[in-house]
């Protein structure tokens, strides 16, 4: 799902943004999702933002459809995203993983 939306920071100022959410899913359930939200008025136009939400959609399918462990853990060790292979290996809930 795609929608655009002027967005205001805390600062006060606005910019158009350009929503988009994926859910990550496997042949059963809904496993998680993500969103991403592109600053279209950084971009020079809405075609280049709809680029990068391409991209971002060819990653997913990689990442979904990849048989081995993908797992990101930011730089204070916590677990930010793993894959559904992860998940099975481990036979623990994304929740349970997760932050």
């Amino acid at each position: 799902m795609n929608i655009e939306t002027l967005m205001q920071m805390k600062s006060g100022n606005t910019f158009t943004a350009l929503n988009s959410i994926s859910l990550l899913r496997d042949e059963k359930d809904i496993n998680g999702f993500i969103i991403l939200v592109i600053d279209t008025d950084k971009c020079h136009d809405i075609s280049n933002a709809m680029q990068h939400e391409q991209k971002l959609a060819r990653y997913k399918h990689i990442v979904d459809s990849t048989a081995g462990y993908i797992v990101y853990i930011d730089k204070g060790y916590i677990f930010r995203a793993v894959n559904q292979q992860y998940i099975n290996r481990f036979n623990k809930k994304q929740e349970e993983i997760l932050g």
